[in-house]
């Protein structure tokens, strides 16, 4: 492994397992600090994320989402939004007039860029 590749796995993971990248840290001073940093940070952060307060209801739906890694189509799972059917029919009732006022609006954008009479 490249040393490129071995700072992208040392920052991607700082606690891998993976021999090269342990073995490459104890050999350079660099790859070494850079394993601590990257540790500190994490640990860090996951002491941060601890610390803050969940409430139940957000984690249970939180936890009842589907993991985009296993490979679950989250368009295909997730429910339709429930005021969809009201907003539907707010559609095909007005769609004459939401039709007008969008024509409208394109002949009044039109006309702003047409010169008037005498110019």
């Amino acid at each position: 492994m490249d040393r490129n590749a071995l700072r992208t796995d040392i920052v991607l993971d700082p606690h891998t397992q993976n021999r090269e990248a342990l073995e490459a840290a104890a050999d350079d001073a660099e790859l070494r600090a850079l394993l601590e940093i990257a540790r500190e940070v994490d640990d860090g952060l996951h002491e941060a994320l601890d610390a803050i307060p969940v409430p139940q209801r957000l984690r249970e739906r939180l936890m009842a989402l589907p993991d985009i890694d296993d490979g679950a189509d989250v368009a295909t799972t997730r429910e339709p939004e429930p005021h969809a059917p009201q907003l539907r029919a707010v559609f095909q009732r007005f769609r004459v007039a939401i039709a007008l006022a969008v024509i409208i609006l394109i002949a009044t954008g039109f006309s702003l860029f047409l010169p008037g009479p005498g110019g």
